[in-house]
């Protein structure tokens, strides 16, 4: 079965989607109300949408499937009857792009997924080698390297030695204060998880932007740390000798190391050290569990376009759905009782009652029930306007509302309606175009 188009849909289109409604629904939100758990309930939200949609996919077989309205019946008075000769049939050529376009779609995510991984593993290479070449210096490690100071995945904080020589002892206190706190919180494994996210959604701005936000609250949460011990007009004045020394720096803050994030945060941190915003105890729980909440979201739109697992792949009959003798193809013919020209919208399989009819192709029964000169009749509808009809039936084994799969017994042949003898007669349905079963018999 060919699953490509949902795939793309839910594992890219729908994600995308949904991400940018979340970023758009968080720009309404007041800025105070913007905790770092906040941020990192925006985040789960908008990279579960692909779980949920791959989710979605394994049980679209499950999902409801929308119910599409009966054409009007064409006329039939089939039977047993010798088959007249007629124009032969085109077969038809079905065009499937979908595994070109897949592999075109999963080379480029591949190149963006390498090229951002080969960036981040150069950041981390550079981290490390920073590390080894540090030296200690009491409970810190001191580097000659271009940066201002970093806590490293090992939990040590290592400080530039030119940083270092131009601080004070009250300030080199409130650095390494914040650097204790990001290590307390194991912020450098968090930051690496974030750069992940990055790497695998090298695609999607709206989660990138994220995990900058994700980054940010993380350093508020720790310069929070720092002012409940430290005044802070005087922890503002050491971020901007920090600023100062790592403007144009490659490494200028932990979070750097797996992010190429602006220095424009220490603007907003520093406007949020002396100026820190109302309380959010109250107010965060409910925000949490709106965005909770609105990440089912997406399984709408996934049960919308997965409504039936044959949707994606171009319809196929397994087989005939009984076995026997051919009477009467689709086409133009005369009418066995009227014996004028007329056009037979099916095909005609001579049976004796009782012979066993099963599906071809998977779907959902949309009715079991006496339809006048089709006599009892089942009609399937496998997704995309596709339906199939089985008239004739001595017996249904199957109801409205029914999942059936391939080769699931619907009833039996007989002779319920207007027919000369026993026999099933098949039809395959395109919205109200009848179509030609033969087209799509699996070759």
């Amino acid at each position: 079965m060919n699953t490509i188009p949902a795939l793309v849909l839910v594992c890219a289109i729908i994600p995308f989607a949904w991400s940018g409604l979340l970023a758009a629904l968080r720009s309404f939100i007041p800025a105070p109300w913007r905790s770092e758990s906040f941020e990192k309930t925006v985040l789960f939200s908008m990279i579960v949408a692909p779980v949920l949609g791959l989710a979605a996919l394994k049980l679209a077989p499950t999902l409801a499937m929308s119910q599409l309205p009966l054409p009007e019946l064409a006329y039939y008075f089939g039977g047993n009857q010798e088959v007249l000769p007629s124009a032969p049939v085109r077969e038809s050529v079905h065009l499937n792009f979908g595994p070109f376009i897949a592999l075109a779609l999963g080379l480029l995510y591949l190149g963006g997924l390498l090229w951002n991984a080969s960036n981040l593993g150069k950041r981390i290479t550079r981290m490390l080698t920073v590390e080894r070449r540090s030296v200690p210096h009491g409970s810190i490690f001191l580097t000659d390297a271009p940066i201002s100071a970093i806590t490293t995945l090992s939990g040590k904080i290592i400080i530039s030695e030119a940083l270092f020589r131009g601080l004070s002892k009250p300030q080199i206190d409130m650095i390494v204060a914040h650097e204790a706190a990001h290590r307390s919180r194991q912020d450098a494994v968090w930051f690496l998880c974030l750069s992940v996210i990055d790497c695998l959604f090298w695609f999607n701005p709206f989660v990138r932007h994220q995990t900058e936000r994700c980054r940010h609250a993380a350093e508020l949460a720790c310069d929070a740390d720092v002012t409940r011990t430290s005044m802070p007009s005087a922890y503002a004045e050491t971020l901007l000798i920090a600023l100062k020394h790592s403007a144009g720096n490659a490494l200028p803050c932990a979070p750097a190391v797996f992010s190429q994030g602006p220095k424009g945060d220490y603007r907003m941190r520093i406007t949020r050290i002396m100026q820190p915003g109302p309380s959010t105890g109250k107010t965060l729980p409910r925000v949490a569990a709106l965005a909770s909440a609105l990440m089912l979201l997406p399984l709408a739109g996934v049960q919308l376009a997965l409504a039936d697992e044959t949707s994606t792949a171009p319809f196929e009959l397994a087989f005939l759905p009984t076995e026997g003798r051919l009477t009467s193809s689709f086409g133009p013919r005369v009418h066995p009782i009227t014996r004028e020209a007329a056009f037979h919208s099916g095909m005609d399989i001579g049976a004796a009652t009782g012979t066993p009819v099963r599906a071809p192709a998977a779907g959902t029964v949309i009715s079991a029930e006496t339809q006048g000169a089709y006599g009892l009749m089942v009609t399937i509808d496998h997704g995309n306007g596709i339906r199939t009809r089985y008239a004739q039936l001595h017996t249904a084994s199957v109801s409205a509302g029914d999942r059936v799969s391939v080769g699931a017994s619907i009833g039996t042949v007989g002779a319920s309606g207007q027919a000369t003898g026993p026999h099933l007669h098949f039809e395959v349905w395109n919205g109200n175009e009848a179509l030609n079963p033969s087209d799509y018999l699996a070759r």
